[in-house]
């Protein structure tokens, strides 16, 4: 709406744009000077004709002498010639054909365009125009400015220079403008009362924009690879949406500070605060508001703020080395917002994700995570953490010093809280509702009045119940952490009262978000007998309960404390006229030894008389006094001292008496189990600690299950069978005469050696007598030989033919140079 109204001056001309040109010659409107008109009169200033025309010297036309530059048209100026304009200009160039102004050949630098504006109710409109390489690109001093479609660049110092545009009704609108390589600012709006900016990119500016005592309202600014600062604002006030400041550290390029605030008001409706050397975003002396928005990273903080108010909705900051948030002497509001992987600085330097000093912070529906150090370190502030996420942290999760207070509701603390000093603290609150309802119709009661007493029963509050029967949300607390310790706040007590129904008193231990009443009628107490325990009565982790209880309301309640404990409620149900009962409590968590216990019978308003009794308890300890892995109370699991049907011996670790101990019999953590109490539970007549041979309580390789009587699956029994892991065999005698095909297989081996050395034997005999005869032979002078004194007789060499047995290849191959496997084959 306000953009649009800026352009109502210029309804002839298309300020939404068009792509068409127009064309160059089109006349100037009524009372406007064209570029050939100077010519004529300013011969020694400018010269040329359409489009080109050069201004050789600073050219200052009056209010009277207003101008227009039609679309294509240029104007080139020698070195640090100006253009100054009282009268309000209109340059209406196109998008396919713009007016330049720039530089002659030869030139550095023009001085650039002057808007000495004297009518404050004329408006100088600058449409599709290009301003290139000029000192400051436009100078507005007490004019108003209207700049659509604008490309200004390449300035020595400012693309937009804008001051003291005051009038009532004077406003500089900037749209679709980009600013590019301006040495000191893109724009700089000084002392304007109100500034219209939309789509407005600037890049590699020492500052994308500058406000400085000036009203401003944008929408899509893109502040891009700024040499100092992205959005500059003192004194000013801002609101805007779509704002994104962001460097990229791949060009080399890192912003100081992306945002920096300094007495000044600004709301921001969603953007980015990217990469910066310093921070993000720095604000001091002001009110900040962001909403929607991602914040980081940055060199030290994403946010720092002094003596500010600052408002942070659904924002994530995040990689700030130092901390997301460093705040002095502000007040701080984050809500729904994200703060990851902060204050892991550099090396082993490591900081927190919120540091306060002198500050007020509150954290609603806020996740910190990925925190360097410390999720939160306060210093001399007031911080409430409500309904938030505190995620896992190496050391810390809470550091307090100089007194600070920190409140936690619905939100747990992971880590430990350090106390870097004796007056700081933490409290932890809840919150919760109180919900009153008639006993005996279940309606809601309204107008009841709801007082909250301390554990002293000091009172803390009064509230009343609505047309809902609930009251508001009541805060309570329920623990204070100090350097010296824990305090708890429970138990806390509830009186609710309301005319005619009885006051009803209930007592609260544990954090609750609904507490629900019952408002009774006028009514007895209950009465209460009892016939157990009596006193000296041993008693185990259970203790049995029964006597007779009646109530003129049928509210059959038990209440038992151990010793000075709270009351533990227990609903009961009772038999016939005398109102019998017995029931079985649980005791467990009661030291041994002698303990006195309290009971009473409660309706829910009154309690009957109480009656103690002396019992000694006698349960099982907390101790493995066998070893098995399994704990006495365990083994007793009734607590009687005895071993009763289904329990484990306590002082046996093998109750079954199987090889293998009752807690590996029942340690499931591989998938299996067996039963401490049957040694074979199978039934294939092999104990549980024979199958299980290591003893470890797992079915490992070369072992049968123990709870599988058939753990092959091939039809006989583990007992019976003589290859029980393998399916395909049973028992050697009944595998198709394999074991007779063995023996006679050794048989002939035997044989075969016997022939063998026989044969040997006959060789060497036969062949010893044939060496005689050659030597005697008869012959004619040949004497007959001496008797031949025979060597000793040894058995043959074993060498070659080795013991082969059955059933094992530990003596070489058997005959035949073929080695044979374990069982065969």
């Amino acid at each position: 709406m306000l953009l649009a109204a800026a352009f109502v001056p210029f309804m002839f001309i298309d300020v939404n744009g068009s792509d068409e040109d127009l064309a160059l010659t089109r006349a100037a409107p009524s009372g406007y000077s064209t570029l050939d008109d100077l010519v004529a009169r300013y011969p020694s200033y400018i010269s040329g004709s359409g489009p080109d025309y050069s201004i050789s010297r600073s050219l200052e036309l009056g209010a009277s002498v207003p101008i227009y530059v039609s679309a294509g048209q240029r104007l080139l100026f020698d070195e640090g010639t100006y253009l100054n304009l009282s009268a309000p200009p209109i340059f209406e160039g196109s998008i396919a054909s713009p007016v330049v102004l720039r530089p002659a050949s030869g030139a550095t630098y023009w001085g650039g365009l002057g808007l000495l504006e004297a009518d404050p109710t004329a408006h100088p409109l600058l449409r599709n125009v290009t301003i290139e390489r000029a000192i400051t690109g436009i100078r507005s001093a007490g004019s108003d400015l209207v700049l659509d479609n604008g490309r200004i660049g390449n300035c020595s110092r400012a693309g937009i220079d804008a001051s003291k545009v005051s009038s009532p009704t004077a406003r500089v609108v900037m749209k679709d403008t980009t600013f590019t390589n301006c040495t000191y600012y893109g724009a700089q709006l000084s002392d304007v009362r109100e500034v219209l900016m939309d789509r407005i990119t600037t890049m590699s500016c020492g500052t994308g924009i500058r406000l400085y005592r000036t009203e401003a309202e944008a929408s899509e600014l893109f502040l891009l690879e700024s040499g100092g600062l992205g959005l500059s604002l003192v004194g000013s006030e801002l609101t805007g949406s779509g704002v994104r400041a962001t460097s990229s550290a791949s060009d080399g390029v890192s912003t100081t500070y992306q945002l920096l605030v300094h007495s000044s008001k600004v709301d921001i409706q969603g953007g980015t605060l990217g990469r910066s050397k310093v921070c993000a975003l720095a604000v001091s002396g002001s009110t900040m508001v962001l909403k929607g928005m991602e914040i980081g990273p940055a060199f030290t903080d994403g946010v720092q703020s002094n003596g500010s108010t600052v408002s942070l909705d659904d924002v994530r900051i995040s990689s700030s080395r130092e901390s997301a948030v460093h705040s002095e002497g502000s007040t701080i509001e984050l809500t729904g917002s994200v703060l990851e992987n902060n204050g892991k600085g550099t090396g082993s330097i490591r900081y927190s994700s919120l540091y306060l000093r002198g500050s007020g912070v509150s954290l609603g529906d806020t996740t910190i995570k990925g925190s360097g150090d410390v999720h939160i370190e306060s210093v001399s502030s007031t911080i409430s953490v409500e309904n938030s996420t505190l995620g896992p942290v190496p050391r810390t999760s809470l550091m307090l010093e100089g007194g600070s207070r920190m409140d936690i509701i619905d939100t747990a603390v992971p880590g430990i809280i350090m106390f870097k000093d004796a007056l700081s603290r933490v409290r932890v609150i809840d919150l919760f509702v109180v919900s009153v309802r008639e006993f005996s119709t279940g309606r809601k009661v309204m107008s009841a009045t709801v007082d909250l007493l301390g554990p002293d029963k000091g009172y803390l509050g009064s509230y009343s119940t609505g047309a809902d029967g609930t009251t508001q949300v009541i805060s309570a607390v329920i623990s204070t952490n100090t350097s010296a310790g824990n305090t708890s706040g429970f138990p806390l007590n509830l009186a609710v009262s309301k005319t005619g129904y009885e006051l009803t008193l209930m007592e609260l231990n544990s954090p609750s978000s609904t507490v629900t009443v019952e408002l009774y009628p006028p009514n007895a107490p209950p009465t209460l007998s009892l016939l157990r325990p009596l006193n000296g009565t041993r008693a185990g982790p259970r203790l049995v309960v029964e006597g007779y209880l009646t109530d003129d309301l049928g509210i059959h309640k038990v209440q038992i404390r151990v010793g000075s404990g709270p009351w533990s409620t227990y609903p009961v149900t009772t038999h016939g006229e005398t109102g019998y009962f017995l029931i079985n409590i649980s005791l467990t968590g009661v030291s041994p030894g002698q303990q006195s216990i309290s009971i009473q019978a409660f309706d829910g308003v009154h309690a009957s008389t109480v009656i103690t009794r002396t019992v000694v308890w006698a349960g099982p300890s907390v101790h493995d006094t066998d070893g098995d892995g399994l704990l006495d109370l365990e083994e007793d699991r009734n607590g009687n001292g005895l071993v009763d049907d289904g329990e484990t011996d306590p002082l046996d670790p093998d109750s079954d008496g199987d090889g293998l101990m009752d807690g590996l019999e029942l340690d499931d953590s591989d998938g299996n189990t067996t039963d401490p109490l049957d040694p074979d539970p199978d039934g294939d007549f092999l104990l549980d600690g024979v199958e299980d041979s290591n003893n470890n309580g797992r079915v490992d390789a070369g072992e049968t299950d123990p709870n599988d009587h058939d753990t092959d699956g091939d039809g006989a029994s583990d007992k019976d069978d003589h290859y029980p892991l393998d399916p395909s065999r049973i028992d050697p005698k009944d595998e198709d005469g394999s074991d007779d095909a063995m023996l006679v297989l050794i048989l002939a081996v035997v044989i075969v050696v016997i022939i063998g050395l026989t044969v040997y034997l006959v060789i060497v005999k036969t062949a010893g007598a044939r060496m005689g005869r050659e030597k005697y032979d008869g012959r004619p002078g040949a004497s007959a030989p001496k008797a031949l004194k025979r060597p000793p007789t040894r058995p043959p060499s074993r060498r070659g033919i080795r013991e082969y047995r059955p059933g094992t290849d530990r003596h070489g191959p058997a005959p035949g140079g073929r080695r044979k496997g374990r069982y065969g084959g």
